[in-house]
């Protein structure tokens, strides 16, 4: 039987191959799309967005508490469903408390901007905070049950919609208002495949819900609300902040400048790493739970990613400022530069966003929070110092990107050790793990 014949078969390749092809037809739309966008809106109106995605995003991270990764863990469909209903809860809470929070942030944003171009749109993040709880829950549902297809069309039915919406309001001359509600309108659209075959095939299942069972679920997993959701938000915190601290050192138009250029960055991680990580962290959850080995699967991801990563990061670091220029126009050649800086970091990045989901099999989140905590420092304060010293922004940039590789690349490899010490565990006692 030949390697390709096996590879057709593996119901992993399938899956990836349904998420992959999704995922790339989602990346194509923004693709098409950026060119008209960056030529539609300024750079400051771009700035604008960039803040406005940064705050939603850092409320959004605990929309659910992120109970909706524990909805994969438990071995029967009951205990999952009761996470589902807990998952749903939570957002309710939370969107009513960032509510309540961008009543009191609106104003400090205005005085610190010296304008309310990005306060004015503050009321719209609870509506983005409620439809990213409903995606994660009903995503990771389906992400469970194997629904890759409906994961897939959310993917593009998301990005269809935003970057359409985006291109559409900019000839209309809407602004930052079109770009905010072009975002928006992508988050609820994105809910509709993965929310669908819930209700068509599951739904009839939530008689199993109990208020007990719900409670002793959150018990059970109760360390993603109490580290690694405080892991999440501090990590979009810290994100956000630099976003802020930009602007407020180096300008709005700096801010459009390094959001565009990190959206672009990212896209490789969503394309591919996302997809990829989806899956890998469905097949070493089962590998725990049935103490199966898994080192094989993680020496494939992170070799896989590596070299997915060597051609498209190597070309931007190299190109960086022409590619830009040509694909964006002439005014963003700055931000190739600044990509072609930040580049080294982003694939690194790349590779420890499909395996960031070990520390949580393992149960090892503090560590993990230890990992990101480190970072976010760093970040912070590079852009600070360079801040204050009025360095160029290149070169804050490169300092940044310096220190990210060296903290994620120990990352890669505390969780290869992890992998390989459970896997000796299981050579020592089959059936059981040290690392439990």
């Amino acid at each position: 039987m030949s390697l390709l014949y096996k590879l057709r078969q593996s119901e992993f390749v399938q899956q990836v191959a349904i998420l992959l092809s999704g995922s790339a037809l989602a990346q194509v739309l923004p693709f098409i799309a950026e060119p008209f966008i960056t030529r539609l809106y300024t750079a400051s109106e771009l700035g604008i967005i960039t803040m406005f995605v940064s705050v939603a995003v850092m409320f959004s991270i605990v929309a659910t508490a992120r109970y909706e990764f524990a909805i994969l863990l438990p071995k029967s469909d009951k205990e999952s469903l009761n996470i589902v209903a807990l998952s749903l809860l939570i957002t309710v809470v939370v969107s009513a408390l960032s509510l309540f929070a961008m009543w009191l942030l609106k104003d400090w944003m205005a005085a610190l901007k010296g304008n309310n171009d990005l306060a004015q749109f503050l009321w719209y993040v609870p509506l983005s905070v409620f439809a990213v709880g409903l995606f994660n829950t009903f995503n990771n549902w389906a992400n469970r049950k194997a629904y890759t297809r409906n994961m897939a069309m959310s993917k593009i039915a998301e990005s269809g919609s935003s970057s359409g919406f985006n291109v559409i309001f900019g000839y209309m001359k809407l602004g930052s208002t079109g770009l905010v509600l072009a975002f928006l309108i992508g988050q609820i659209v994105s809910v509709l495949p993965v929310i669908f075959p819930f209700l068509r095939r599951d739904c009839k299942r939530m008689s199993e819900v109990t208020k007990s069972e719900m409670v002793h679920q959150a018990g059970v997993y109760k360390k993603f609300p109490t580290t690694h959701s405080f892991q999440a938000f501090t990590d979009m915190f810290f994100l956000s902040l630099v976003v802020f601290l930009i602007s407020y050192y180096f300008g709005d138009e700096i801010t459009g400048y390094y959001g565009r250029t990190y959206r672009i960055l990212l896209a490789p991680s969503v394309l591919i790493g996302g997809v990829i990580g989806q899956i890998f962290f469905r097949k070493i959850s089962g590998y725990k739970a049935n103490s199966e080995p898994m080192m094989g699967i993680f020496k494939k991801t992170v070799l896989s990613l590596f070299l997915i990563g060597l051609p498209i990061f190597t070309a931007i670091m190299i190109f960086g400022q022409w590619l830009f220029s040509l694909y964006l126009g002439s005014a963003f050649a700055i931000a190739g530069l600044y990509a072609a800086t930040l580049a080294p970091w982003i694939w690194i990045k790349f590779i420890t966003g499909s395996i960031a989901m070990v520390p949580v099999v393992f149960n090892r989140l503090n560590t993990s929070f230890l990992f990101s905590s480190v970072s976010n420092i760093l970040m912070i304060a590079t852009i600070v110092i360079g801040g204050h010293l009025h360095w160029e922004v290149s070169h804050t940039f490169a300092l940044l990107s310096a220190l990210q590789i060296l903290v994620w690349g120990y990352y890669i490899l505390w969780t290869y050790q992890l992998v390989r010490q459970y896997s000796k565990s299981l050579s020592l006692n089959p059936g059981s793990s040290v690392i439990d």
